[in-house]
């Protein structure tokens, strides 16, 4: 699969295995600001691919969200392990 250039923080999933714990912080992040979930990868039309995704992080409020969550790699400003 050939997806436009994925670069800036983006890149570093590029060697992530899917199923992966991660963290990210991107643009559209609203008062929550990250996202924590599974890597599962990049899609057809590039975008990460998210499982067990919330919004927030405890203590404070955060929002579960089920199924697949889909992040264009261009509003990810940072990732986290």
């Amino acid at each position: 699969m050939f997806c436009h250039p994925i670069s800036g923080a983006a890149s570093a999933l590029l060697n992530v295995n899917p199923g992966t714990r991660v963290v990210i912080q991107y643009n559209g992040g609203g008062k929550q600001g990250l996202l924590v979930g599974k890597f599962q990868g990049f899609d057809r039309d590039c975008n990460a691919n998210f499982t067990h995704a919330r919004l927030g992080v405890a203590p404070g409020p955060s929002v579960n969200l089920p199924g697949k969550t889909r992040v264009s790699p261009r509003s990810i400003n940072s990732v986290s392990f």
